[in-house]
């Protein structure tokens, strides 16, 4: 039985190589850690709003997982907004809904009302 030989090393790039060596297999997107990100483990719990960036994006998208999750729980609409406090894991808009006259203000009106009122405000 032979052996085969020992399989050599690739061989040493030369200058103009090197740029091939700074190409990842992935990419990551700049900025990618700024924009808010939505969680949704499944649509039996509530959609989670972590910190970031609100885009006009994140937050539609958002409200529409919280309306199906509203539906599938049946949740009343006067019920809704005191359900979406909960959803937010953001510092910034869980320090204001804990400031108890300005989460009184908040909890007023509809959910669609309350978004409209978080994004005014200027975290």
């Amino acid at each position: 039985m032979q052996i085969p030989p020992p399989c050599s090393p690739p061989p040493s790039p030369d200058s103009s190589d090197l740029s091939s060596l700074l190409i990842l297999p992935f990419s990551i997107p700049p900025h990618s850690s700024s924009i808010a990100a939505i969680h949704e483990a499944v649509s039996s719990k509530p959609p989670i709003l972590h910190a970031g960036e609100y885009t006009p994006a994140i937050i539609c998208e958002f409200k529409l997982a919280f309306a199906h999750y509203c539906t599938i729980k049946e949740i009343a609409e006067e019920k809704q907004t005191k359900t979406l406090i909960r959803c937010f894991h953001d510092h910034r808009i869980t320090n204001i809904i804990s400031d108890l006259e300005e989460c009184k203000t908040l909890l007023v009106g509809t959910v669609s009302k309350f978004m409209k009122q978080i994004c005014s405000i200027d975290l």
